[in-house]
C-alpha cells in the first residue's frame, strides 16, 4: 500500500523536476477530491471499490493511479493529523 500523498507528491515532484513537498501543502481541503474531504471529515475510512465508476473520484485520478480499489484514511501523529 502506498499513501495517495505519497504518490501524488511523487508524481509532481517528477513533473516539475522537484520532490513534491510545496504542492502538498499548497492544496487546500476544498481542492481536493471529495473521497479525501470525506475522509477528512467524517475521520473514518473511505472505501472505494471501483474508482472508474465511482462520481468521488476524478477521471484523470483513475488513469493516473490505475488503482482497482482503495481505501482512504486519515493519518495521525502525535502531532496530530497528516493527511490522508
Amino acid at each position: 500500500m502506498v499513501p495517495v500523498s505519497s504518490q501524488l507528491a511523487d508524481r509532481a515532484g517528477a513533473a516539475r523536476g522537484a520532490d513534491g513537498a510545496e504542492t502538498l501543502r499548497a492544496l487546500a481541503l476544498e481542492e481536493m477530491p471529495s473521497f479525501l474531504r470525506e475522509a477528512v471529515r467524517r475521520q473514518e475510512p473511505v472505501v472505494i471499490s471501483d474508482p472508474g465508476s465511482d462520481p468521488r473520484v476524478p477521471q484523470g485520478w483513475v488513469g493516473l493511479f490505475q488503482a482497482k480499489s482503495a481505501l482512504v484514511v486519515r493519518s495521525f501523529t502525535r502531532a496530530g493529523p497528516r493527511g490522508c
